[in-house]
């Protein structure tokens, strides 16, 4: 199941990383706050899709 949570975080956080929407628009169009698509952004940046599989509370 983690690859699924991975796949539909992917499928928000995909608008920001290949077409340049803002996370802040992302945030409130999707009903996401701001603050966990940062940390997903954040991890996907340092782990790629895999770092979207589970909650990543390492700062």
């Amino acid at each position: 199941m983690p690859e699924h949570t991975a796949f539909l975080r992917w499928q928000i956080l995909r608008r920001h990383v290949e077409d340049g929407v803002p996370l802040k628009t992302l945030a409130a169009h999707e009903g996401i706050g701001l603050r966990t698509l940062q940390r997903w952004h954040a991890a996907h940046k340092r782990h790629g899709i895999n770092g979207l599989a589970a909650a990543v509370t390492s700062r």
